[in-house]
């Protein structure tokens, strides 16, 4: 029996060994990830990153974490113009009509297959002679919908929005895919490259759209505690505030307002439970009969023609209305009164101010509440939309082998229908409103 204890003593301090051992394993690979390598390539090619590592984080992937207390103005990576893969300048190696992601997109494939050695090209900014730790960290975004399999896509997403928009993005790239050599890549190579365009590129003031080395880890939030600085060499990090050291560092993905849920989910592959968002377009407003439709359907189209509406419960109510107000005033309204416009000589004097952009925010064109009836018959076409394709999308939700992106595709139609019905409601009381006034 003693015999027997003490084989099974040995036994189980054998396990905690393998244990032990698979842990120090596994933190060693992380040490000696794809991130560790960049980090090393990074610095030697005269980036700086001093203050700050790439590191694993909660629900993010990687993230930039202080290695020390940093300061407000400090630089928490440096990153030279000549590591950038940027889409200026361009040149004349690319074509005219290609986008500015495509270019990108293209430096990164150039790079990738070493086809600016091969071909005698003269390497320009975005492509030095070895890019290969930094690429090699780059990871395959596939919790965006635009690589997920198309026919698993179509159905998990039917009925939505958000499938129209993947569409629409991915009929992009196959246009800027057009313009590149037959030999140059096949079209999932194309199709990666532009993901990783997609997700990880910065407006840049000096080099227009690039993606950054090292920058490119920072994670987004609405209340960002680092900004993008280019002077025209670099690209910096700046710390907006004084931070403690082991803190993640955050900046903001779109300058000028919240991110929406469409582009968190199109562009980054992660979409919130609190966020929901629609992406209605008041061209399908338009009647078919209708003898104004096209010259309408031009101006809807040159002043937008959509607007994007986001609830966000992780933020006050104050700022929803604020947002909700926005949305109907700067957007809705104006497209919807166009929309329902009947009278053929005040949309005559409507064509006349459209120079000046009045007729847009001039509350006395056409007839509010039937622009209102107008509105409410869109959104009534797309929430129906959406339920006829409920079922498609509950059985390929229970077929998803990857629960993440089962998550993201019931995520996105749940939030489109709490935004549609936010609106639609907007919509009426405004009417009911008018209509008493």
């Amino acid at each position: 029996q003693k015999e027997k204890m003490a084989s099974l003593r040995h036994s189980n301090h054998l396990r905690r060994l393998f244990f032990f051992w698979l842990v120090a394993i596994g933190a060693l690979g992380l040490s000696s990830s794809p991130s560790r390598d960049c980090t090393a390539w990074f610095k030697a090619n005269g980036g700086v990153a001093e203050a700050v590592r790439a590191a694993p984080v909660d629900g993010a992937g990687w993230g930039l974490i202080t290695t020390r207390p940093v300061s407000k103005g400090e630089d928490l990576t440096v990153t030279p113009h000549d590591l950038c893969f940027a889409s200026e300048p361009a040149g004349d190696d690319y074509p005219k009509d290609m986008s500015p992601a495509g270019i990108v997109a293209t430096k990164i494939l150039e790079a990738k297959k070493r086809i600016g050695a091969t071909t005698g090209r003269t390497p320009t900014t975005g492509i030095i002679p070895d890019m290969t730790p930094y690429l090699e960290s780059l990871p395959l975004e596939r919790f965006l919908p635009v690589l997920w399999p198309d026919e698993e896509a179509t159905e998990l997403l039917f009925g939505t929005q958000t499938l129209a928009s993947r569409e629409e993005v991915l009929r992009d790239w196959s246009e800027d895919h057009a313009l590149t050599t037959p030999d140059f890549c096949d079209w999932d190579d194309w199709r990666d490259a532009n993901a990783v365009v997609m997700s990880r590129g910065y407006n840049v003031e000096t080099l227009g759209y690039a993606v950054v080395p090292f920058l490119d880890y920072v994670n987004h939030d609405d209340r960002p505690t680092a900004k993008v600085v280019d002077d025209g060499r670099a690209v910096k990090l700046v710390a907006l505030r004084d931070l403690p050291a082991d803190t993640q560092i955050f900046a903001t993905y779109s300058k000028n307002e919240p991110l929406d849920g469409l582009k968190m989910l199109q562009a980054f592959g992660w979409l919130p439970p609190e966020v929901a968002t629609c992406n209605v377009d008041f061209v399908e407003a338009l009647r078919v009969d209708d003898p104004m439709a096209a010259p309408k359907f031009e101006l809807l189209i040159a002043t937008g023609g959509r607007t994007v509406f986001t609830v966000d419960d992780r933020k006050s109510q104050q700022f929803n209305d604020a947002c909700l107000d926005f949305c109907l005033e700067e957007a809705a309204l104006p497209a919807l009164r166009l929309a329902a416009l009947r009278d053929e000589d005040e949309f005559k004097a409507l064509l006349r101010n459209v120079a000046d952009s009045k007729w847009f925010n001039n509350e006395d064109i056409g007839n509010d509440p039937l622009a209102v009836k107008v509105g409410v018959d869109l959104i009534n076409r797309r929430l129906a939309r959406i339920a006829r394709g409920g079922n498609r999308r509950k059985d390929a939700v229970a077929k998803c082998q990857d629960k993440k992106i089962a998550y993201l595709a019931q995520a996105t139609a749940a939030g489109e229908i709490k935004a549609l019905g936010t609106l639609r409601e907007a919509l009426v009381v405004y009417g009911e409103k008018k209509f008493e006034e």
